[in-house]
């Protein structure tokens, strides 16, 4: 959940912050190529990122349900 929290406010700032100064200064994809492809990157692996924490969840919930844990126990004979 921390790294969630982290991915989103990294996103939030790409997203809001980012491509809000590009409103503000009226520019578009040609004026300023390579900060914009930047922004996106760096957005879109964020969201990627989000996506990849949420299916850790998700697997570490169903463990959870099913008690995973029992069935990789080692049984030791004495």
């Amino acid at each position: 959940m921390l790294w969630l929290s982290i991915d989103d406010v990294i996103a939030i700032a790409c997203n809001s912050i980012g491509f809000g100064f590009f409103l503000i200064e009226g520019s578009v994809f040609c004026s300023r190529p390579w900060f914009n492809w930047i922004v996106g990157c760096v957005g879109l692996g964020t969201w990627c990122g989000a996506c990849f924490g949420c299916l850790l969840l998700v697997i570490f919930r169903l463990f959870e349900l099913m008690n995973m844990k029992k069935r990789f126990e080692v049984i030791l004979i004495h």
